[in-house]
């Protein structure tokens, strides 16, 4: 009787089929978790890249409003707005940093000196008088630059750009901009 049930491999069949089955089902569901989680992974990269040219595109604004402001001599009031941008404080090009490696405080992020698509701008410069020769400035010497053959003053500036984005994104970024006065 014993040897007539091990021969008999009627069930056989099922049992392998039913953990074939289960395997695949495994295997199936940790593909399903890493798909999951690499999409994941994806969208917080798109947010953050987002963040961050969103904040990048605030400095090179930034640095179009130093110029503007330049040229014209400030804005006249307050609150004044330029196409996407605001401006809140008409003298922004004017503030100054006597250590301009320091980042801006937090009460400084509440108060901005000019907003940009959700963007916040900072600025601080610092005057200082350069000396120059023609040999150095030969730019302007050629007419494709300002050249200062005898010395002159250069504005350095701090343009600060922050971006909150989605999801808590934040991305902050910092550029250095000369301008020869």
């Amino acid at each position: 009787m014993i040897t007539q049930t091990v021969k008999n491999e009627q069930g056989f069949v099922l049992i392998v089929s039913l953990l074939m089955l289960m395997v695949l089902m495994i295997i199936g569901i940790a593909a399903t978790n890493t798909t999951i989680i690499e999409l994941q992974i994806s969208g917080n990269d798109k947010v953050s890249k987002q963040t961050f040219y969103q904040a990048e595109s605030g400095t090179q604004v930034g640095a179009e409003l130093v110029e503007d402001a330049i040229e014209n001599s400030g804005y006249d009031s307050n609150n004044f707005v330029v196409g996407p941008v605001t401006i809140k404080h008409k003298d922004f090009y004017l503030n100054e940093n006597p250590t301009p490696t320091i980042s801006p405080t937090s009460t400084e992020w509440s108060n901005p000196d000019a907003q940009f698509q959700q963007t916040d701008l900072l600025f601080k410069g610092t005057t200082r008088i350069v000396s120059g020769s023609a040999i150095q400035m030969t730019a302007g010497y050629e007419g494709k630059g300002k050249a200062a053959g005898s010395g002159g003053a250069i504005r350095k500036y701090d343009i600060w750009s922050r971006h909150s984005g989605n999801a808590n994104s934040e991305a902050t970024i910092v550029i250095k901009w000369n301008h020869r006065l």
